[in-house]
């Protein structure tokens, strides 16, 4: 058992928000942006993990002005649980 709880208190442990976006910028150039944490790239769609959005759209929009392709959210279940799987990894290691 990795997390145990209702899922709104296994989100809460993940303080941050998905990006997706469609950007001309490189994975890697992503992957530093402020607060990413996780970047997750499928065909032209991209999925930023960030525990601070703000920062994040911020260098981004500063890289890529012409970036008009964006949504922001909470982070799911799925991504608190990859964090907290990830973490746990870190930790034992």
């Amino acid at each position: 058992i990795v997390a145990d709880g209702p899922p709104a208190a296994i989100k809460a442990k993940v303080a941050g928000s998905t990006i997706r976006l469609r950007s001309t910028q490189p994975t890697a150039h992503l992957g530093r942006l402020p607060g990413v944490a996780k970047v997750d790239q499928h065909g032209a769609d991209t999925a930023l993990l960030t525990s601070d959005a703000r920062a994040t759209l911020t260098a981004l929009f500063q890289a890529d002005p012409s970036l008009t392709q964006f949504e922001v959210t909470a982070a799911s279940l799925e991504d608190a649980l990859a964090d907290i799987i990830a973490n746990t990894d870190k930790e034992a290691a």
